[in-house]
């Protein structure tokens, strides 16, 4: 069985919460509906954001790479989660103005003609950010010339300042 491991991560496309009701996650209303991706892989990550912001609290010691929604301790507006939609559905859910709250990855949020960096009432910060986008290869690759070769141009100050520029903060580059 062949195994794969990063070779390198690139870049973070943050997750932002965007709302057409409230400025903040603090003004979500009690019972307030929040729409995300079917993806059990990014509640954590979802939900550490609402963490930080003080509307939720997570089990003392869980790993928030992997917590889920079952992981909320404290919930004082009792905000419903629903992770159950397809991630690229998510952006026509908040230009219909569903739910209280749509969680979007910043790549669809880009597609869909929104400003990842202005529109989100919050947004996952990229400090200390376990969720980059990475070139994975097959174990024992990670060292071949050209692979490393790759990362080495990705992690460039020209490649980082392009993706600067072109996304305007919307993703960010990593040097790791």
């Amino acid at each position: 069985v062949r195994t794969f491991l990063s070779a390198g991560a690139i870049h973070i496309e943050p997750i932002g919460i965007y709302s057409k009701k409230v400025k903040s996650l603090k003004d979500l209303p009690e019972g307030g509906k929040v729409i995300m991706r079917d993806a059990v892989s990014e509640e954590g990550r979802i939900l550490s954001i609402f963490e930080k912001e003080g509307v939720i609290k997570l089990k003392p010691g869980v790993d928030k790479v992997t917590a889920r929604i079952s992981d909320i301790v404290e919930n004082p507006k009792k905000l419903k989660f629903l992770p159950n939609v397809e991630a690229a559905l998510l952006p026509q859910m908040y230009n219909n103005d569903e739910g209280d709250a749509v969680v979007i990855n910043a790549n669809y949020a880009i597609d869909a003609g929104l400003d990842p960096v202005k529109d989100p009432i919050a947004v996952e910060s990229g400090e200390n950010n376990p969720y980059a986008n990475i070139i994975t290869v097959h174990r024992g690759d990670e060292k071949k010339k050209d692979i490393v070769a790759l990362v080495d141009v990705l992690h460039s100050k020209e490649i980082q300042d392009w993706i600067r520029t072109k996304y305007k903060g919307a993703v960010i580059p990593v040097n790791n």
